[in-house]
């Protein structure tokens, strides 16, 4: 496994780590919680190749910065309407 560090710069308020979730235990009072767009988080995970369950960073209002400072990463964005840009230029 690769390691690489990262450097959130910036995150608006609505900006969360989710994985898939809590299944099961409503009964005991733990919500399901996860991803607010499930679908999007499928996407960005079939993209990468990885099965349903890693943990995500999942923004909306206001958006994120992030700036990798050791190793390499990739992104895969999926969802509503949102604008990349990387190292100046917007994809």
């Amino acid at each position: 496994m690769s390691r690489a560090v990262f450097l959130i710069e910036r995150a608006g308020p609505m900006t969360t780590i989710q994985d898939r979730g809590r299944f099961g235990a409503q009964r005991y009072g733990i919500n399901e919680a996860g991803p607010m767009d499930r679908a999007a988080y499928r996407a960005a995970l079939a993209a990468l190749g990885e099965a349903p369950g890693p943990a995500l960073i999942e923004t909306s209002i206001g958006g994120m910065a992030l700036r990798c400072i050791q190793g390499d990463i990739t992104v895969a964005l999926a969802g509503g309407g949102f604008r990349l840009t990387i190292d100046g230029e917007t994809k």
